[in-house]
């Protein structure tokens, strides 16, 4: 089951699946000037945490129906949480039409509080970056979310202390790369993203760290085949990546 906020036993195969993307080996990209984080679903999921609050929460019930994680315990409902369909989880559990509502914009004005960011849900691949950075492993290091949140801001002091090559960077992601040195290593919770990179010719040479964890970003072929939502194999054809895979909430 789930363990939120333990600490990643750093000897464990998951543990060393994400050293290993900074090891300087000859077998993966050197990828040593940036490493790019996203903040949700990477380091932290203080989503889960909205869900947790509103999953017995009569007052959302107009516009969100709970009667799928209603009676779900702790790990049962991160469970859930791992394996919604969709990365924002208003639209699993939409009542109201998604063109009358937008479950977009619910989620930010649900989030705009900071107990969310305070709780303990550190995830497994922080502490690996709190030792390559302690190593000098890592040269610079930036957090991403689509908005400016005042919140993530704080929190990133919070887990990694003030330094000097920890940036946090906001907005259009297509934008967002333009600052985005060809040698990076991305960890992505939204794959998504990744389309973008190929369209902003931003893959090639890229090292990609993806977390294997949540459904959203999946879908399962003719033989029940777990599979990215986006074609890897297609975007080999035209871009030079490395490509490493980890368990983000598992141990």
């Amino acid at each position: 089951m789930p363990k939120i906020g333990d600490i990643v036993d750093m000897t464990s195969d998951n543990a060393k699946d994400i050293m290993k993307s900074f090891a300087k080996q000859e077998e993966i990209f050197l990828n040593s000037e940036c490493v790019f984080v996203e903040y949700y679903d990477i380091l932290k999921c203080p989503w889960y945490i909205l869900l947790s609050v509103l999953h017995q929460n009569d007052k959302i019930r107009p516009v969100v129906d709970l009667s799928a994680v209603e009676y779900l315990d702790t790990n049962e409902l991160f469970e859930w949480y791992c394996n919604r369909k969709n990365r924002n989880f208003l639209f699993d559990l939409a009542s109201a039409p998604t063109d009358k509502m937008d479950y977009d914009a619910l989620l930010s004005a649900l989030m705009e509080n900071q107990v969310f960011y305070q709780v303990d849900t550190l995830l497994n691949v922080v502490e690996p970056l709190k030792i390559c950075l302690r190593q000098k492993m890592i040269k610079k290091m930036v957090i991403y979310t689509e908005e400016d949140n005042p919140y993530v801001r704080e929190d990133i002091v919070n887990i990694f202390g003030k330094k000097s090559n920890i940036h946090y960077y906001h907005g259009d992601f297509a934008k967002v790369l333009e600052r985005i040195p060809t040698d990076t290593t991305y960890f992505l919770s939204d794959f998504n993203k990744i389309v973008t990179m190929a369209e902003c010719k931003h893959l090639n040479l890229a090292s990609l760290v993806l977390p294997y964890d949540f459904e959203y970003n999946f879908s399962y072929n003719e033989k029940d085949e777990k599979i990215p939502i986006v074609d890897m194999d297609y975007l080999g054809k035209d871009f030079i990546f490395k490509l490493n895979y980890y368990n983000s909430c598992y141990v």
